[in-house]
């Protein structure tokens, strides 16, 4: 069976169960401390299995949180130009692992450097730190973003050009709080609404059209 942790979690987790046996031993005040970091960090890096229900022209949600923007907007990463964005705050208790929103290939990842501003600022989503995966879903451009935030310092991405995609598979991570955007064509049938809770790969944010 597979451990729920992210892989990339390991090289904090580890080392704050080695301080936290190390000072047990030595000092046992600062055990405690360690040991509560240690929970945190199990707790922030989970990573449960989860199975996407097939729902034709589906557009899941890429991470667990809160819509908290749906607007028509430019977006220069979105093949079309013009497009629908739905917007997602992920808090530090949201799992930060990110799913894929649809079934698709790969077509482009531009990644972006950038500030680091509150991840629910509006002008987080055109300055921070960002990178961006272009999907060809069956011929419907799909846009899925990770976005850095004040805390969250380090985007990973596991999605590869040329890759096929699963709806809800892994594409990767964000760090210690964060947003995610789709960018969908306009005209998709939307089936959430602002302050919607979410979770990736489970919760359906829209339908794509033909």
């Amino acid at each position: 069976m597979r451990i729920p942790i992210a892989r990339d979690g390991y090289r904090f987790i580890l080392p704050s169960l080695v301080l936290t046996a190390l000072f047990a031993w030595l000092y046992w005040p600062v055990a405690v401390v360690a040991g509560t970091a240690s929970l945190f960090l199990l707790f922030f890096f989970r990573d449960f299995e989860r199975v996407t229900p097939r729902i034709e022209g589906a557009v899941f949600s890429p991470g667990d949180g809160l819509v908290d923007d749906i607007e028509e907007v430019e977006a220069a990463e979105f093949p079309a130009g013009r497009a629908l964005k739905v917007g997602v705050f992920l808090s530090l208790f949201n799992c930060h692992v990110t799913r894929s929103p649809v079934a698709g290939r790969v077509e482009k990842i531009q990644y972006r450097p950038g500030k680091f501003h509150s991840a629910m600022s509006r002008r987080a989503s055109r300055v921070n730190e960002c990178n961006s995966i272009v999907l060809d879903a069956g011929g419907s451009p799909v846009v899925a973003r990770q976005i850095a935030g004040a805390i969250a310092r380090r985007i990973v991405c596991t999605a590869r050009i040329g890759q096929r995609l699963a709806p809800g598979q892994r594409t990767g991570l964000i760090r210690m709080g964060s947003r995610v955007e789709v960018y969908l064509p306009v005209g998709s049938e939307l089936r959430v609404k602002k302050g919607a809770r979410v979770r990736a790969g489970l919760s359906v944010l829209a339908v794509l059209k033909g």
